[in-house]
């Protein structure tokens, strides 16, 4: 049973115990003395001054007995007061409403974790939850990453228009991932720092486009095509073909990314009538110098 609080960051268990009779007694009106009452009706001898004490975390509030015995005493109190057949109160519910529990001084998981170990109810192991989400960020990332690779060359082959695939890439990743994947930060590599050079224009630039392109850095596709331990001239050929590639895809990836911009500002702004969303539209322009 719920009591509807948000949930607390990083608690001891026998602290979120704590907490949560606190504010289940709170809620419900009932006194140190109603609760002692229901636990001493199933064997116990506790008294207020131990139902008090385990509000503050004490009494062995974390202690599998301690919490068996609550979460009757709870219901049963519950019951004695209201006679409804609600107010059922089970062992997790005393930890439920913690975002975080302290397992150890230097183990913090996530409740949900704990919950579902104990249910059986999917998979689930004690990771620190920092490190947990620190994963799933990269998980998910990674994932954004590649579905915006994917979309983007699904919608090239397609011959989509750019509204048209901006639509789909917001679709599908959400405006937020749309934005921060068209300014990723990436670091340009050796052969990507070349290749700029080689075209006159910022090695961000090469950068850039090597990812959206194939999915990874200038070095990475040529290792891919030309094969591991193979001379540097094979890889020089390699490369050179690749940068010829990125010449004419830059062309259109750029300019299709300055109309996704213009689009996404358009799409923030309210979709306002003036706004000339076809700007780029058979334009000239590009950032290779031919």
């Amino acid at each position: 049973m719920s009591t509807g609080y948000q949930k607390i960051r990083g608690m001891k268990i026998n602290e979120a115990v704590g907490e949560f009779v606190k504010r289940f007694r709170a809620e419900h009106d009932l006194t140190l003395e109603e609760i002692a009452d229901a636990s001493r009706k199933i064997g116990t001898t506790w008294t207020a001054a131990t139902i008090s004490a385990i509000e503050h975390g004490g009494s062995k509030a974390d202690a599998l007995p301690t919490m068996l015995i609550l979460s009757t005493a709870l219901t049963n109190a519950y019951h004695n007061k209201y006679g409804a057949d609600d107010g059922m109160v089970s062992v997790l519910d005393l930890i439920k409403d913690t975002e975080r529990l302290d397992i150890t001084d230097t183990l913090t998981v996530h409740t949900d974790s704990i919950i579902t170990i104990i249910t059986g109810d999917g998979y689930a192991t004690l990771v620190d939850a920092d490190s947990a989400e620190k994963w799933d960020r990269e998980i998910e990332d990674m994932s954004s990453r590649a579905m915006f690779v994917y979309v983007r060359r699904e919608l090239d082959a397609e011959g989509r228009s750019k509204e048209e695939a901006f639509d789909e890439l917001v679709n599908r990743l959400g405006p937020d991932k749309v934005y921060q994947f068209m300014n990723w930060n990436l670091v340009p590599t050796s052969a990507e720092r070349r290749a700029a050079k080689k075209l006159d224009i910022d090695p961000m630039y090469v950068a850039e486009a090597a990812y959206v392109a194939f999915g990874h850095t200038l070095d990475e596709e040529t290792t891919r095509f030309a094969g591991e331990g193979v001379s540097p001239q094979k890889r020089g050929r390699v490369t050179r073909k690749l940068i010829d590639y990125l010449k004419g895809f830059m062309s259109n990836y750029w300019l299709f990314k300055l109309s996704m911009i213009d689009y996404f500002a358009w799409l923030k702004a309210g979709k306002p009538e003036d706004w000339d969303t076809d700007k780029y539209t058979g334009s000239d322009e590009s950032i290779i110098k031919d």
